[in-house]
């Protein structure tokens, strides 16, 4: 079984990979829905 700091490590990988992509979308006004749509998700996921 996977151990919860695994996990954890895995999901702070993610998390830092979706705000580097939308840190380069951000100047297409993308990036701002994209984390309005993600973070709930990831919230309600834990």
């Amino acid at each position: 079984m996977t151990s919860w700091k695994t996990t954890l490590a895995g999901l702070a990988l993610i998390i830092t990979a979706l705000g580097t992509v939308a840190s380069a979308l951000g100047s297409t006004g993308i990036g701002s829905v994209n984390w309005e749509l993600i973070i709930p998700r990831a919230n309600s996921g834990l």
